[in-house]
């Protein structure tokens, strides 16, 4: 009887995205290991969430393309207001500050993943680091859909692999299954 090992990213009982800093230990049993795995997730929203909420707004979500070259929304609209503060998703590098396509545009390099901000303006320049929770920008400048309303947050892999936001800044864990 042969075991594989497989590693799974499991919800951790909750309803929706929340926060990093609503994270915590679930105490669960780690494979057998007698350890804990923390429910956390792999980043944190860019924004406040308003008063009692556990997120920010979501005004438009993500929509995934069937194909790269086909429309889609590559990332999600989050309910914002000029010049409100935007904190770093995860610990990186400022990779783009600058105008794409007459739209105000900072993006932050997270390892293997890219998080891009419209409209944004930062003083930070290129190659500064900036840390997971902490302002590194603001919401400002001019956006092609965003202006004046929301903050448009996209995350993307290698190439056009782009990723949902809401997915990465929601909880879970990653527990090792068995099977035969």
């Amino acid at each position: 009887m042969a075991l594989a090992a497989i590693a799974l990213a499991i919800a951790c009982g909750l309803t929706g995205p929340e926060p990093m800093a609503a994270a915590a230990d679930t105490g669960a049993d780690n494979a057998g290991q007698g350890g804990t795995i923390s429910c956390r997730a792999t980043m944190s929203w860019p924004l406040e969430p308003p008063a009692g909420a556990a997120h920010p707004v979501i005004v438009e979500p993500f929509d995934a393309p069937s194909q790269p070259w086909l429309p889609g929304h590559r990332g999600v609209d989050l309910e914002a207001r000029g010049g409100e503060p935007l904190l770093a998703p995860a610990d990186g590098l400022i990779s783009f500050v600058g105008e794409v396509g007459g739209k105000d545009v900072v993006s932050v390099s997270h390892g293997t993943l890219v998080s891009t901000f419209e409209p944004a303006r930062t003083e930070l320049a290129v190659g500064a680091a900036v840390e997971r929770g902490r302002p590194f920008a603001r919401v400002g400048g001019r956006s092609d859909h965003c202006d004046g309303r929301c903050l448009h947050w996209g995350v993307r892999a290698a190439g056009r692999d782009y990723r949902d936001p809401t997915r990465l800044a929601s909880n879970h864990r990653i527990v090792l299954k068995s099977a035969d």
